[in-house]
């Protein structure tokens, strides 16, 4: 069982974005959390609209 948005082949995508983004952010001086905060905000908004 699980949320419907869990089964969306795009959500795993964003989520396997989430952690390319995160290791790219770690190369990055001053944007890191800019860079963070607007991948993580990607799944967040396709989970609102699934749910």
């Amino acid at each position: 069982m699980g949320f419907g948005h869990e089964k969306l082949d795009v959500c795993r995508a964003v989520i396997e974005y989430v952690g390319w983004a995160y290791l790219y952010g770690e190369t990055l001086k001053g944007h890191r959390s800019n860079v963070l905060r607007t991948s993580q905000a990607i799944p967040l908004k396709i989970a609102e609209a699934k749910c």
